[in-house]
């Protein structure tokens, strides 16, 4: 089976700047060190992004490994692909040393064995080699693939890396904190336009629509996520998809939406009262601005990870609202859900670099309805950077 690198010239279509990558790789580099790993297999979509630059609109598929990575302590990393998307992988990463798979296609099994041999050319064979375990992180090839390359490489020593890729994903670089700024008020500005153009009446299917449409006009490119609900019978579905269903006087429309620009996501709930709100739903509301205000307050480089949760439960409990959900926001980057989970038990600090989705969320007993509003943040030496847009002071009222 032919292993030989494939020697490239400057990518013509990267998504970012060498030295991005330079500056990535320093960083896990640093923290291989620091955990006595010689070697990285990065076989998930975001990691392999992260790490090399190669994009591939073919990773939701399932059976054939768009591709991996090896990413050793010393010396050039590898970007290992079939075959078919050879030219992808010359035209978007600076990685040089290319493998390609000859027959992933018809014999996808075989794309393990070839990993094992690449490794085996290197003498990798006997290194400690993480592999993605841990905290927000999943394989990104097929268990059985996973299962073959650890019981051909029987002298080396496997040990979970999810804390060395995060203490690198955690902390954006200015440019991805831009291009978390530009997804974050491209969806705000979204929200808005489907604000202006919902009525009562509408089913949530039509404003799901004008969702999508809004989002990929704000500069979508790839993925959306939908969380759409409205009325007693829905108040209770957390993260459904919209329904044929129409929205009516008196009711809570709430609109919780994502979507993915050049590998990075935004995340942002803004809610609405169809028609003019209640007493009971401006108090709540004012409620959740106050919680959203008062875990903004803990935000800063060197603060506990868990101190906006207690900030906002505690505006929650003096309200007298019940605990609907044990968390009050996450990280966010090229994935929706990134660590820091901001709930009551997270362990560790805030530090600068790290972007955060900050999400009181307050649910009525009874079904009487769901108040809630989502903002995008960047931690600062000394506070926080507002990266969504100031548009939902006040609860959103559609007529």
């Amino acid at each position: 089976m032919h292993t030989s690198a494939r020697s490239i010239p400057e990518p013509l279509f990267p998504t970012f700047a060498k030295q991005e990558y330079s500056t990535r790789h320093g960083k896990i580099r640093e923290a291989m060190q620091r955990a006595g790993i010689d070697l990285l297999l990065a076989t998930e979509r975001e990691n392999v992004e992260y790490i090399s630059g190669y994009l591939s609109s073919h990773w939701f598929m399932h059976g054939i490994i768009p591709g991996v990575v090896l990413f050793p302590l010393f010396g050039e990393p590898c970007l290992i692909v079939p075959k078919f998307w050879l030219g992808t992988a010359q035209k978007k990463s600076w990685i040089q040393s290319i493998f390609v798979h000859p027959n992933t296609h018809s014999d996808p099994e075989s794309f393990a064995e070839f990993v094992v041999e690449i490794i085996q050319q290197h003498s990798w064979d006997k290194a400690a080699i993480g592999y993605e375990a841990g905290e927000e992180m999943k394989l990104g090839m097929p268990i059985q693939q996973f299962d073959h390359i650890r019981a051909r490489l029987l002298g080396a020593q496997w040990a979970p890396c999810g804390s060395i890729l995060w203490s690198a994903r955690t902390i954006k670089s200015p440019t991805e904190v831009e291009l978390l700024r530009r997804a974050a008020v491209g969806t705000c500005r979204a929200l808005e336009r489907v604000r202006d153009a919902t009525h009562p009446g509408m089913t949530e299917s039509q404003i799901g629509q004008l969702i999508r449409q809004f989002q990929i006009a704000e500069g979508c490119e790839d993925r959306q996520f939908l969380n759409v609900r409205c009325g007693a019978d829905r108040y209770s579905m957390t993260d459904t998809l919209p329904e044929d269903r129409p929205i009516q006087l008196g009711e809570i429309l709430i609109l919780d939406i994502g979507m993915h620009r050049r590998g990075y996501w935004s995340d942002t709930a803004r809610c609405a009262s169809i028609g003019a709100p209640s007493d009971s739903y401006l108090r709540t509301y004012e409620t959740v601005g106050k919680a959203l205000e008062a875990a903004l307050r803990t935000i800063c480089d060197g603060a506990l990870a868990s101190a906006p949760y207690h900030a906002a439960r505690s505006v929650m409990d003096d309200a007298g609202h019940v605990v609907h959900i044990d968390m009050m926001g996450h990280g966010i980057g090229m994935g929706m859900y990134e660590p820091p989970m901001l709930s009551p038990i997270v362990e560790g600090t805030l530090k600068a670099g790290m972007v955060l989705c900050v999400e009181p969320w307050i649910t009525l007993s009874d079904n009487r309805g769901v108040l809630c509003r989502e903002e995008s943040v960047v931690v600062t030496e000394d506070g926080y950077e507002m990266l969504t847009s100031p548009n939902a002071q006040d609860l959103w009222t559609i007529d």
